[in-house]
């Protein structure tokens, strides 16, 4: 318990350090605890922990305001960028379709800067990603190679799928190489299925082929296992550039040889592991490899009872337990069908993971990996397609941490045998969990420009009433699917009751096909479908919009931007103008024959191009707040700076989605 006490507080001094001093708070109970209930003063000593957590890392450089010269490794290798650590920060290098493998040591003439990258609602947070290895900051210059390392694997893979078609290679290189599965056509299919992580390398599969071969290699070769078991994983530790789950398997696997004559139990050797890796690198606290795994396997083995077996079943549903407050958090939804899958599937992804591995010796092997692969990514699309995830919503933290808590309580009572309690901390886990699952009656009356990146998408509340204007559109993405549903789930938005479109560009219309086959959907409707209703106004439940854009233009129906709806809308009193793509000379039509137009909130035409958004429109309709939405670093350099100088001028405050992501506005 020492270990892991120790552990616990240094854990707590790292969220106290990268989230709030708060967390300091958690140390109470555990110093009560030490104090009178152990008896064992001496132990508090080891609340020391939480304050060496709290201060290291501050001890790594940031690499803020670095220029000039820098000599690092590379300790993250892909294809169009690296990870260099240097004396001088973690950085972030982009270089397309380099061949710099992994612990190559390069030196760059450059300097620093933020990180900034494309995003979009829902979307993979990269930003988030690189800081978990300590990378707050990019480096731009010139790379001069001093040593490439021997670790690339290019050549391997090319001999390894050489006899796999693309779908296949992709999905085997997953499971071996721990590459990712982005380019997969089913991949959001397996996320929305939860099989994301079963059929990627992890310990998960490493830990089963390792127990297989210890529980079933005859009595003779039994000493030659731990050889073995060290060969194997340092094979995989190179193909996965040294992952940070199997660094902690290889971790535990020394540990456990060192210590093998004190008998530590698993819990120990958890917690010493724990503590080594995060002392190393103190960043991976923010990474799912570290919140993934180690608070489930520490669970695990506080509780599993010496001695006996658990039943795979009782098993499998206490691990699924526990990691649906992770999935909710990330999905905002839960689908029931995913269970039974995973359940049936597990078996299936060890025994791919074990037939893969005659791909090393034998990669003519792979001709039969092809149809099975087709096979199972089919199932998936089907299982997917009657699957109906239900929306969470965001629950809060306060449903988080009751939700833990009563699992804990659960858990304790069924070691220490009081059945009913436990069942009972179970039952009352299970009724907070529907209650966060519960319908949403609640009336809303809110206006939300969404992230699509380069693109517009618009949401209407108004009581029960939902309309979602324009949908965004990315060639490289399925944005309903990735970012529009995700969303809908978020809000507990279970239908549209209108799709309305501005006009056809694809950034404004590109996931509609997607978003109407995916999701329940009422009408759609486009500018001209105003046209033909008296005062160009339609009604949609609590919803009335107009279209004051009524004007063709001759000679100028090539660019459809003259005919992007210009909706007007009012909830809760505020007026809501939704421009789309319109330009300078419709803005002017408009103000021209409505004097009288007013709007509290718009949505500024075009993105911010310098093509719309004139001083006189602006200036008639004087909104209190103007809302730009586009994509960060695009090539179109959305918003302009005239659009910008115009807002400024005229004393409009505005906001970016390119800067802020989502803005969701309660009115």
């Amino acid at each position: 318990m020492i270990l892991f006490i120790s552990f616990l507080s240094f854990v707590i001094g790292l969220a106290s350090s990268f989230f709030s001093p708060f967390f300091f708070l958690l140390l109470l109970p555990l110093f009560l605890y030490l104090y009178f209930y152990r008896k064992e003063k001496k132990h508090c000593l080891f609340l020391l922990f939480s304050l060496l957590g709290f201060l290291l890392p501050f001890l790594f450089p940031s690499g803020k305001g670095v220029s000039g010269t820098i000599t690092g490794i590379i300790i993250k290798s892909k294809e169009n960028y690296f990870l260099l650590f240097s004396s001088k920060g973690t950085f972030y290098v982009y270089q397309k379709n380099h061949n710099l493998p992994f612990l190559s040591l390069v030196k760059m003439e450059g300097k620093s800067s933020s990180l900034s990258f494309s995003h979009y609602e829902s979307g993979f947070d990269f930003s988030s990603y690189l800081k978990s290895f300590g990378v707050n900051y990019q480096f731009t210059g010139k790379v001069e190679v001093i040593f490439k390392s021997f670790f690339g694997k290019e050549k391997l893979k090319e001999y390894v799928f050489s006899y796999l078609d693309d779908k296949t290679r992709t999905l085997i290189s997953s499971l071996l190489f721990s590459d990712s599965l982005y380019d997969l056509e089913e991949q959001s299919e397996l996320s929305s299925l939860n099989l994301i992580n079963i059929f990627s390398l992890s310990s998960f599969h490493l830990q089963f082929f390792l127990h297989f071969l210890r529980e079933n290699m005859e009595k003779k070769y039994k000493k030659f296992t731990p050889y073995f078991e060290g060969g194997f994983l340092l094979f995989f530790l190179y193909l996965s550039d040294f992952k940070f789950s199997i660094r902690r398997l290889f971790l535990l696997y020394l540990l456990r040889l060192f210590f093998q004559k004190k008998h530590w139990s698993r819990t120990e050797l958890l917690s010493l592991s724990g503590l080594i890796q995060l002392m190393i690198e103190p960043y991976q606290f923010l990474s799912g490899s570290f919140y993934y795994s180690y608070p489930l396997l520490l669970f695990l083995s506080l509780f599993q009872k010496q001695g006996k077996k658990r039943k795979q079943l009782i098993s499998f549903l206490k691990i699924q337990l526990f990691y649906l407050p992770f999935r909710i958090r990330e999905n905002h939804a839960i689908s029931l069908l995913s269970i039974p899958i995973s359940f049936l599937l597990i078996p299936f992804s060890h025994l791919l993971f074990v037939l893969s591995l005659l791909l090393f010796p034998l990669p003519f092997f792979g001709i039969l990996f092809n149809p099975i692969c087709q096979l199972f990514l089919k199932s998936v699309s089907f299982f997917s397609s009657i699957s109906f995830p239900i929306p969470m919503g965001d629950p809060g933290i306060l449903f988080y941490i009751l939700y833990f808590l009563l699992l804990f309580l659960s858990e304790s009572f069924f070691a220490y045998a009081f059945q009913r309690e436990g069942k009972a901390c179970l039952l009352f886990t299970l009724t907070i969990t529907l209650c966060a699952a519960s319908y949403d009656f609640l009336p809303h009356e809110e206006v939300t420009f969404i992230d699509v990146d380069q693109g517009d998408s618009t949401l209407l509340r108004s009581g029960n009433t939902n309309i979602l204007i324009d949908t965004g559109g990315r060639n490289d993405v399925d944005l309903a699917k990735e970012c529009l549903i995700p969303y809908f789930h978020k809000r507990k938005i279970y239908t549209l009751d209108a799709l309305i479109l501005t006009h056809s560009d694809f950034d404004h219309t590109g996931a509609k096909d997607s978003l109407l086959s995916s999701f329940s959907v009422k009408n759609v409707l486009e500018a001209s479908d105003f046209l033909k209703e008296e005062n160009q106004t339609i009604q949609i439940g609590d919803i009335s919009i107009r279209n004051y854009n009524i004007y063709e233009e001759e000679g100028q129906k090539a660019d459809d931007n003259y005919a992007s709806g210009v909706y007007y809308t009012a909830i809760k009193g505020k007026r809501i103008l939704v421009t789309g793509d319109a330009p300078k000379e419709i803005e002017e039509k408009i103000i021209r024959d409505h004097p009288e137009l007013r709007a509290d909130i718009v949505k500024i035409s075009h993105h911010g191009s310098n093509t719309s958004s004139s001083p006189n429109f602006l200036s008639q309709i004087q909104p209190e707040l103007a809302v730009i939405s586009c994509g960060t670093n695009n090539r179109y350099h959305h918003p302009s700076i005239e659009t910008l100088r115009t807002l400024d001028m005229l004393h409009i405050p505005y906001r970016r989605t390119d800067l802020e992501g989502t803005i969701q506005l309660s009115l």
